[in-house]
C-alpha cells in the first residue's frame, strides 16, 4: 500500500483535487468529481492518511497568482514516452507561454506530435505539469477530453493572449469565471 495524503481546494476553476505520497505529488484532478475519482482508482493500493499534503500550499498560491514556478516534488508515473513529453513541457514552458505540440515533440526527441499530444491527454499532474501550455499550430489542441474551458481559463490566468477565434471551440466558456481578471503574479 502507498500512503497518501489528499486534498481538494476551491479554484476559480471549481474544486482541484491533489493528492501526494512521501515521493511527493502524484495526481491533480481538476474535475468536480476528482477526489471520488482517485478515492475509486486508488482502492487496495493507497492508504490515505490524515493531514493536507505539503504541496496544497504551492497550488492554493498558484491560484492565489502569487506563484509562477512550482518546487514540489513529483512522483511521476507514467511510460518512458510519456514522461519524457511530461517532462519537456515541465522544464520548458514557463507561466504565461506557450509551445505547440511539435514543438514538445521535438524537446521529447520525437517527431510524433499525435503521440505527445495522447500523452499529455493523460498527464496525472495538470497544472504542476502544464500541459495545458500545449497549443496545436492552428488552433488551442485538446485538454482534459475536452475541456476546453479549463485550457482557456488557465492560459488567460496566466495572461497568454487567447485569440477571440478560439472561443467558437469552447462551447461551455461561460461557465468558467474570467479568470484574467485576476491578480497576476507580479501584479499588486
Amino acid at each position: 500500500m502507498i500512503e497518501c495524503k489528499v486534498a481538494t481546494l476551491s479554484t476559480f476553476l471549481g474544486p482541484v483535487t491533489v493528492v501526494e505520497t512521501a515521493r511527493g505529488v502524484r495526481h491533480v484532478d481538476l474535475l468536480d468529481d476528482g477526489a471520488r475519482q482517485f478515492a475509486r482508482e486508488a482502492a487496495g493500493r493507497f492508504l490515505r492518511l490524515p493531514g493536507e499534503p505539503e504541496c496544497a500550499q504551492e497550488f492554493r498560491d498558484y491560484f492565489a497568482g502569487r506563484l509562477r514556478a512550482f518546487a514540489c516534488p513529483m512522483d511521476l508515473v507514467g511510460t518512458d514516452f510519456q514522461r519524457r513529453c511530461w517532462l519537456a513541457v515541465e522544464r520548458s514552458v514557463p507561466f504565461g507561454e506557450t509551445i505547440t505540440y511539435a514543438q514538445e515533440a521535438r524537446l521529447a526527441g520525437t517527431t510524433g506530435y499525435q503521440a505527445v499530444g495522447q500523452a499529455n491527454r493523460r498527464n496525472p499532474l495538470a497544472i504542476r505539469i502544464p500541459c495545458h501550455r500545449v497549443v496545436a499550430s492552428g488552433g488551442p489542441g485538446g485538454y482534459f477530453a475536452g475541456r476546453l474551458d479549463l485550457k482557456r481559463a488557465l492560459l488567460r490566468f496566466e495572461g497568454w493572449a487567447w485569440p477571440e477565434e478560439w472561443d467558437a471551440l469552447v462551447p461551455n466558456a461561460a461557465e468558467i469565471p474570467d479568470a484574467g481578471a485576476l491578480t497576476r503574479p507580479g501584479e499588486r
